[in-house]
C-alpha cells in the first residue's frame, strides 16, 4: 500500500500498489482523481529524495506530494528551446522542458503558440503533452487562430481528435470570421470537415463576408465536402 500525505502531514489517499506501475502514473491519478495540478507541477519526495516520473513503485512506502501552483520564470531561451523542440517532434526534449516546470503556453513573441505549432504539424505525442501541462486549448494568435483551427486547415486529424475529445472549442471564429470547419472547407481537407460534423461543430456561422462552410467548399470546388455539409454524414471520396 502507498501513503501519500501532504505538506501539512495530512494524509491524502492510500492506494493499493498493484494499481500503479512508476510514478507517473501515480501523479496522473492524483490529478485526475485529487485535484492536483498536473504531474508536471507535481513533486513526490521518498524522505529526502524526489523520484522521477519513470520511478518503479513496487513495494510499500510513505510519500510526500507537493504541489507547485506556478511556473518557473520563461526565459526567452526556453521559449526558443520548446519551439525548436516542437519542430524536431521532440516528445523528449518538450517532456523535459514541461518538468521544469515551464508554462505549456510560453511563446515567443510574434509566432503561434505551442499547441498551434504542433497542430500546424500533426506532432500528436507533443500535443497530447502540452495538453496534459494544461495548455490552454483555445488559445488564439495576433490572427485569432486557435490550435483547432490549425489543425483543420492543415489536416491533422490526430491532433484535431484529440484536441476534440480534450473540449476545445469547436466553434470559435479567428479576426476574419473564419471557423475552424470554414478553414477545412476552403483547405479541401475534407476528412477533417467530417470528423467536425461528426463532433457537432455548427455549419451554419458565417464569416465577416456572410460566408458560410458550404460557400468556401463550393466556390474552391471542394466537391466532397460540399456533399458532406449538404448530407451530414455521407462523405464521399476523395
Amino acid at each position: 500500500m502507498l501513503r501519500i500525505t501532504q505538506l501539512s502531514g495530512e494524509e491524502l489517499t492510500r492506494i493499493p500498489i498493484e494499481e500503479l506501475s512508476n510514478v507517473k502514473v501515480l501523479k496522473q491519478r492524483l490529478h485526475g482523481k485529487h485535484g492536483l495540478p498536473p504531474r508536471f507541477r507535481q513533486r513526490l519526495l521518498h524522505g529526502a529524495t524526489t523520484l522521477d516520473d519513470a520511478a518503479k513503485l513496487d513495494s510499500a512506502m510513505d510519500l510526500e506530494v507537493v504541489a507547485l501552483r506556478g511556473f518557473c520564470g520563461t526565459s526567452e531561451t526556453q521559449r526558443t528551446a520548446l519551439c525548436h523542440a516542437i519542430e524536431r517532434d521532440s516528445v523528449e526534449e518538450v517532456e523535459e522542458l514541461l518538468q521544469i516546470p515551464m508554462d505549456p503556453d510560453a511563446a515567443i513573441a510574434g509566432t503561434d503558440t505551442p499547441l498551434m505549432q504542433a497542430s500546424c504539424t500533426d506532432s500528436f505525442k507533443v500535443a497530447a503533452l502540452l495538453i496534459e501541462a494544461g495548455a490552454n486549448l483555445d488559445l488564439r494568435d495576433n490572427a485569432g487562430r486557435t490550435a483547432l483551427m490549425a489543425a483543420a486547415m492543415f489536416g491533422c486529424l490526430r491532433v484535431l481528435q484529440c484536441l476534440v475529445d480534450s473540449g476545445a472549442q469547436m466553434d470559435l471564429q479567428d479576426n476574419q470570421g473564419f471557423s475552424a470547419m470554414m478553414f477545412a472547407a476552403l483547405y479541401n481537407q475534407a476528412f477533417a470537415a467530417s470528423l467536425l460534423v461528426d463532433a457537432g461543430a455548427r455549419q451554419d456561422l458565417r464569416d465577416n463576408g456572410g460566408r458560410t462552410a458550404l460557400h468556401w467548399a463550393t466556390e474552391a470546388g471542394n466537391d466532397a465536402i460540399e456533399q458532406l455539409l449538404l448530407n451530414p454524414g455521407e462523405l464521399c471520396e476523395v
